[in-house]
């Protein structure tokens, strides 16, 4: 790509993989004139520090609370950029989609129309499903409904950050095509399909990483492990108003099972220790590793389903 065709981008996000992008699009011959980030009070809990990366790659850092306010939309049009790169964690308003010169690109880690909403990376996880792709659209008022521009596949790991750091890496190889097909000017429309052949994840809450130790292990196992580091872990209520953060869950070995197991409720504490519980769920015995430490020996404690410490 010659200096005089290079393509121009603003880049939208607060995350590892923004900053993985930023770097495969400079890389690859394009310009990235700003890097737009979120001030630190209103960042989601996965979010980094863009100061060192935009210092060291001379890359202008702006924050802006809302990007669809008059301010955000002055200062980016003003840039007049070809396209921009969203990773961006809220809705884009049908003004700031005509900032540049020709379109917003989002970005999405499920081979759309399959997989559209929020928390997808999670979603993924917690339903056991195996492989994804990260697939970046021509940005329009619908939610992950615009051409598709590219997909590139990718695998989610048995953890969350390890499935980041998959998808960071099919984003350094899917910047190179982006930019090769954004030249040939040759995005593909969705397959639309029957109704089931797409969906939307809903929003997930505190109540979707809470533990209810009448689940099966293997279910438990999955919700703590999407919402491990760099998020706030899965939570073990043991008290109204007092919760465990649960930073990993394992399996004891069956032989290792406590004797006549089978006979205590769901939620029985067998042992605590310093940073570990060994609880009695569905199927199995887990040991829960927790953040933290615990100010006294909870062992032979009965826990009951999270609704018992959420009542009133």
């Amino acid at each position: 790509m010659s200096s005089v065709d290079r393509l121009s981008f603003v880049v939208l996000g607060t995350t590892e993989f923004t900053l993985a992008c930023v770097d495969a699009l400079t890389v690859n011959g394009a310009v990235v004139r700003a890097l737009v980030t979120l001030p630190e009070h209103l960042k989601p809990e996965n979010s980094i520090d863009f100061r060192p990366f935009s210092k060291l790659h001379n890359i202008e850092l702006l924050e802006y609370p809302d990007l669809n306010s008059a301010e955000a939309i002055e200062k980016l049009t003003s840039l007049q950029v070809d396209y921009i790169l969203s990773t961006w964690p809220t809705i884009l308003s049908e003004e700031f989609l005509q900032v540049p010169k020709k379109f917003v690109i989002g970005t999405h880690p499920t081979k759309l129309p399959i997989g559209r909403g929020r928390h997808p990376l999670h979603w993924l996880t917690v339903l056991n499903i195996e492989e994804t792709s990260l697939s970046f659209f021509v940005m329009n008022t619908g939610i992950d409904k615009g051409q598709v521009l590219l997909q590139q596949r990718f695998n989610i790991e048995t953890r969350i950050s390890e499935t980041c750091r998959r998808m960071n890496e099919a984003a350094t190889k899917a910047c190179r095509d982006l930019l090769r097909g954004l030249q040939e000017n040759n995005p593909s429309l969705q397959p639309q399909g029957s109704p089931s052949f797409s969906n939307y994840w809903r929003r997930r809450d505190f109540h979707d990483i809470t533990l209810d130790p009448r689940m099966s292990s293997e279910v438990a196992i999955r919700i703590v492990n999407s919402f491990t580091a760099p998020y706030s872990c899965a939570r073990l209520y043991i008290h109204k108003g007092e919760h465990l953060n649960i930073m990993s869950a394992m399996r004891q070995p069956t032989d290792e099972f406590p004797k006549n197991w089978v006979l205590r409720e769901h939620g029985y504490i067998y042992q605590c220790s310093n940073d570990r519980l060994l609880v009695r769920f569905d199927d199995a015995v887990l040991s829960l590793k927790f953040s933290g430490m615990i100010d006294r020996d909870i062992s032979g404690t009965k826990l009951h389903p999270p609704s018992y410490y959420f009542a009133s």
